[in-house]
């Protein structure tokens, strides 16, 4: 009974990492973070011309690719101050 209860609890406790993924709402609007080119962009021509488009427009491709960073610096300060938080986001 006992053990049946720790696999139980174990199978909640995993199902509770996958909450925060679940409930995120976000729309896609990122043409360098891999999730968001994966919602997003249904062609390889269509992602093509998108990143074109953004390379030829320095500023825009400069304010992209400082999201991305300050995303990305979040997103590790995270899993360093609690590493077993999420392991899909922090490997």
């Amino acid at each position: 009974m006992l053990c049946a209860l720790a696999v139980v609890g174990a199978g909640l406790c995993a199902g509770l990492v996958l909450w925060p993924r679940l409930k995120m709402k976000e729309a896609p609007t990122s043409l360098l973070y891999f999730h968001h080119i994966a919602c997003s962009q249904t062609t390889g021509d269509t992602y093509a011309t998108s990143l074109v488009e953004l390379t030829q427009d320095v500023e825009a491709l400069v304010v992209e690719i400082a999201a991305a960073l300050i995303a990305d610096i979040a997103v590790s300060s995270q899993c360093r101050a609690n590493p077993s938080r999420d392991p899909h986001r922090c490997p």
